[in-house]
């Protein structure tokens, strides 16, 4: 009995422990609170990556808020297109700022946007125009940065269990091909905002790095950028992403989605930009160029690379595409560039005083014909070698008020249409509606708006949603989304329809503590898994589920350069007419410790979690190295702890450390295939070293 008791007192001290030290301090940047978010509810986890590795960047590299344009902050997705016109108003009627904390005083900024917006900006001098660039002057002021990064799991895989050559020959997927390593090197050279070029190198653990196989990297990624020179507004050589309109037609960039931020429902302009992430997807291989004629914007581009995919060996017809960049067994290795595919896209936009409008168009040809086999869901998915997309897009805004969308078509003359307005009466209130109807039949394969479902297809739907300042400190944001699918879908036997509501409150006492308490229900149609159902069912029948989320996060800090962040998940999923449902929890702390005096932070995490199942699992942001973004869902029973080091030796020297261990108390396997680990812990490392000259 005494033994039982110290086991349990052992499994839960280093969490106590957490919880009384941050009783005396606390935070976590805010913004990738945000980006959690938007994980949590992003089908494809790719573009939240490129959009934390963008973020990254430019947290790294602030902007200077005496030095900036309209265009600087657009990639901000937090940041609605009011503040940032209220912003640079402020700047143009009353000169360069002279504290951070002037912002408080330009209208439309909350305490919530502000502390946002913090880590990406500061106030500077003001740089001086330059009228002629020469190359002496860039190799002279561009600046260098480099890093590579190294990440492994300390317990050995199935995938990579010694076996014996002929049963290889047997089943040659039974292990992976290469290191269990992951390997990642990026080398960037900047002038300005003018002038980039870069150079990313990139393989996954289980690819093979230097064996009989292959030699070098994985996967690489080049390019060179200039921008704002004359009429030229951008242009890239190399690996780029593109997005036109609201991305009904053309977004390899991220897309807006449903958040606490509700307001911010509208896609950017469109716009041209580097590829400089390890995505191995969404991006296009080729030249890109963007020109200013007046109030006119024309953009062209051409790209042509190569795909991952399924081939049929008798047909030669693609089967599916593949997406997440895995080359690690024999069948992943056979897929890689087993497709080719051109693109060619162009995009004209004119802005008349508060209206602006713009035409795009899309062309893509695949080198084999692309024809999935065919079931009930898929019915209507694309099918064929090419393909052509064209739409309209529009944006008219005055004081308070913001009408945007854009109408497409493809060539088999399905549509969809995507249309909001903003109503902003007033800085301590706000609302927007956004109607959307893709056709079940509408084909657009680099699209990516505002939905529900994981593609623009087979989707229509009504969202709308308000926030509110009542008093200072405080925000009331909520938003509900009516959708409906008017065809079948993965996982789902019938068309369906559902509701997603939020409703969060936000308390900032000062920069250096505050809460939230955020709630979200969701009703949606789906195939209910017989476990929940009586036996009688031989089917996984099409039922109502719920589900129920809630967080409670408290951020403060204190003395001793001690900062921390406590969070308390739960989570409730039940099918209608199910006698029971499943629920789960996950309890977290966080604490940072990052003095000013020395070079050195020390962050740790510690986390409880239990779930009935994985219909009832936790997402939880996990504090990782330097451009890596990881948000991993929990269930089970079990406990976690992450420990983070940063470290600069010198100046232009940072040095990154990680390690993770994850322990279960109801398994004695962890994971599944060739990722089985044998035991009931996983521990993994990662180390990145940055270094600018």
């Amino acid at each position: 009995m005494n033994r039982m008791i110290k086991t349990k007192i052992v499994k839960i001290l280093p969490f106590v422990l957490s919880m009384f030290i941050s009783c005396f301090c606390f935070g976590q940047q805010k913004w990738e609170e945000y980006i959690q978010q938007l994980s949590e509810e992003s089908q494809d986890e790719a573009q939240v990556e490129n959009l934390y590795e963008d973020l990254t960047y430019l947290s790294q590299h602030p902007v200077n808020l005496n030095a900036l344009t309209p265009e600087k902050l657009q990639g901000l997705p937090f940041l609605s297109e009011t503040q940032l016109e209220k912003l640079n108003q402020y700047l143009a009627r009353y000169g360069p700022l002279k504290s951070i904390y002037e912002l408080r005083l330009v209208p439309d900024l909350d305490a919530e946007t502000i502390e946002l917006l913090l880590p990406f900006v500061y106030v500077g001098e003001p740089e001086k125009r330059i009228r002629n660039i020469s190359l002496g002057e860039v190799l002279k002021y561009g600046k260098n940065e480099g890093f590579v990064r190294f990440d492994k799991c300390l317990n050995k895989k199935a995938g990579y269990a010694d076996i014996s050559e002929e049963e290889l020959t047997k089943n040659p997927n039974k292990r992976y091909v290469g290191e269990p390593f992951y390997a990642l090197f990026r080398y960037n050279f900047r002038y300005r905002d003018k002038i980039s070029f870069g150079i990313t190198a990139e393989k996954d653990a289980g690819e093979p790095f230097w064996t009989d196989r292959h030699k070098g990297f994985d996967y690489y990624s080049i390019h060179f950028l200039l921008k704002d020179f004359g009429r030229l507004k951008t242009f890239v050589l190399g690996d780029y992403r593109v997005n036109f309109g609201q991305g009904l037609i053309l977004n390899t960039d991220f897309s807006m989605g449903k958040s606490s931020q509700v307001i911010n429902i509208e896609k950017r302009n469109s716009t041209i930009k580097r590829h400089f992430s390890a995505n191995e997807t969404d991006y296009f291989r080729g030249a890109a160029a963007s020109m200013r004629f007046g109030k006119a914007t024309a953009s062209l581009f051409y790209s042509r690379k190569k795909i991952d995919a399924t081939v049929d060996t008798c047909t030669q017809s693609i089967l599916s595409i593949k997406k997440d960049g895995l080359h690690r067994t024999q069948s992943e290795m056979e897929k890689k560039g087993a497709g080719m595919l051109q693109v060619f896209g162009t995009s004209l936009n004119v802005s008349f005083g508060h209206f602006t409008g713009g035409v795009n168009f899309l062309r893509y040809d695949f080198d084999k014909t692309v024809n999935p086999d065919e079931k009930p869901y898929n019915r209507f998915y694309f099918r064929g070698k090419n393909n052509m997309d064209a739409s309209i897009d529009y944006r008219y805004k005055i004081p308070g008020f913001t009408i945007f969308g854009e109408t497409a078509i493809c060539r088999n003359d399905a549509p969809a249409t995507i249309n909001g307005i903003i109503l902003e009466p007033a800085s301590y209130c706000r609302f927007s509606v956004l109607y959307r109807y893709y056709d079940k039949q509408y084909h657009a394969f680099f699209a990516r708006a505002f939905s529900e479902g994981s593609g623009t297809q087979n989707e229509s739907g009504v969202y709308m949603g308000w926030d509110f300042i009542p008093v200072a400190k405080w925000k009331l944001a909520a938003y509900a989304d009516f959708f409906r699918f008017p065809w079948l879908r993965y996982g789902v036997d019938t068309p369906s329809e559902g509701f997603d509501g939020l409703v969060q409150l936000d308390y900032t006492l000062n920069r250096k503590a505050g809460m939230f308490l955020r709630y979200r229900y969701r009703n949606k149609e789906e195939n209910v898994s017989s476990r929940y159902l009586d036996n009688t069912f031989h089917t996984h029948p099409v039922e109502d589920v719920f589900t129920h989320r809630w967080r409670y996060r408290v951020t403060y800090s204190a003395i001793f350069s001690l900062n921390g962040k406590t969070t308390v998940d739960y989570n409730l999923y039940h099918p209608a007419g199910a006698e029971t449902g499943s629920k789960g929890f996950l309890v977290s702390q966080e604490i940072e410790w990052a003095p000013k005096k020395i070079p050195v932070s020390v962050d740790l995490m510690v986390a409880r979690f239990r779930t009935d199942d994985y219909d009832s699992r936790v997402y939880a942001y996990e504090k990782n190295v330097l451009y890596a973004f990881y948000v991993p869902f929990f269930y089970g029973n079990g406990f976690q702890t992450v420990f983070n080091l940063r470290y600069a030796p010198e100046k232009n020297i940072v040095v990154y450390f990680r390690f993770a261990q994850t322990r279960y108390f109801d398994r004695d396997i962890i994971g599944s295939g060739l990722e089985t680990i044998d035991g009931n812990t996983k521990n993994d490392i990662s180390c990145l070293v940055k270094w600018r000259f």
